[in-house]
């Protein structure tokens, strides 16, 4: 790829440039920012304790139940058909005329 440029381009002589220059510092803004994306998530809440004693929290008030729905107002399955019974070819031996 670099064979299609000119030695003499400003681009390859910029290129040529950073190769050589190294790692790039960081600055304290981006320090935080990656220490804190590594941090784990919190995930649910944990009870606060104050000298070994659960604190309970208040709720806010009562929280609704789902209703159960009724067995009739479910979807019920369709009717199984019945198979008709397969019909047999009678025939007609000669010793029954």
């Amino acid at each position: 790829m670099l064979s299609r440029i000119f030695e003499s381009s400003n681009v390859l002589q910029q290129y040529r440039k950073h190769l050589f220059i190294g790692p790039r510092e960081l600055t304290q803004v981006m320090v935080r920012s990656t220490e804190e994306a590594d941090k784990p998530a919190k995930r649910g809440k944990k009870p606060e304790t104050q000298k070994g004693e659960l604190v309970i929290k208040q709720t806010k008030g009562q929280t609704l139940k789902k209703r159960k729905s009724d067995k009739d107002a479910t979807s019920q399955a369709p009717p199984k058909r019945q198979k008709n019974p397969t019909r047999r070819l009678i025939l007609k031996s000669s010793s029954d005329s």
